[in-house]
């Protein structure tokens, strides 16, 4: 896991089809956030311990790799893991912010695109991963805070029912009481650079189990 120290900052963007609005402000906590995506080796445990159903790719090789990211998995799914590693889901808030900092950048890395930073559809063809990558496979693609693959690869789960932003500061959001879609952040290996962006979000059934699905789990405090 890395660290996300406690902060301020502008959360969504007027630029981008799936970014959120308003901008507004937003203060969170410090917290502990995974490194990388899921992965299948890891989600196989709990299958192994009964507590976590298996992934609906979990036999299909072209998904089911030891260090590819766990795909397949629905909303539940994913909390449940979460709860079982003595973790949650992040925030909508609490990702943003792990991915583009206080400075608001565009993209983990920084403003500019680079499209040999990621996993991406149609990504120069500078790699050959047409499928989910192995985590952590684009180290250039880190964060301000060093999390990996927060820019394509798979769509990342997080806590928040998706619904419209409010204008006013917020502190420590956890988004709407309910709604029928739970969001999804972080783009994919089938998206493109417009989806890539920090703020980009996607409101998804949350009982669908997609080939591009997937998640990171965070704790508030981390026992060393």
């Amino acid at each position: 896991m890395v660290y996300v120290p406690a902060g301020e900052f502008q959360m969504g963007s007027t630029e981008g089809r799936l970014s959120g609005k308003p901008v507004h402000p937003v203060a969170v906590d410090g917290f502990w956030i995974d490194r990388t995506e899921v992965t299948n080796a890891q989600y196989q445990r709990c299958v192994v311990a009964g507590i976590c159903r298996p992934s609906e790719y979990s036999e299909d090789s072209a998904y089911n790799g030891a260090e590819q990211p766990v795909v397949g998995v629905a909303w539940e799914d994913v909390a449940t893991y979460a709860a079982w590693v003595g973790g949650r889901l992040p925030t909508e808030a609490e990702w943003e912010y792990a991915a583009r900092g206080p400075k608001g950048f565009t993209y983990p890395w920084g403003n500019e695109w680079d499209c040999a930073r990621g996993n991406f559809v149609g990504d120069c063809g500078l790699d050959t991963y047409r499928l989910p990558a192995p985590v952590g496979s684009f180290p250039e693609g880190a964060s301000w805070v060093g999390a990996l693959d927060m820019a394509g690869n798979v769509w990342e789960w997080v806590a928040d029912w998706h619904g419209a932003y409010p204008a006013e500061r917020q502190v420590n959001p956890s988004g709407p009481a309910s709604s029928d879609y739970r969001v999804l952040r972080g783009g994919s290996f089938n998206f493109d650079q417009d989806v890539a962006r920090c703020s980009s979000r996607f409101g998804s059934d949350p009982y669908g189990r997609g080939r591009s699905l997937g998640f990171r789990v965070c704790v508030v405090s981390r026992q060393e």
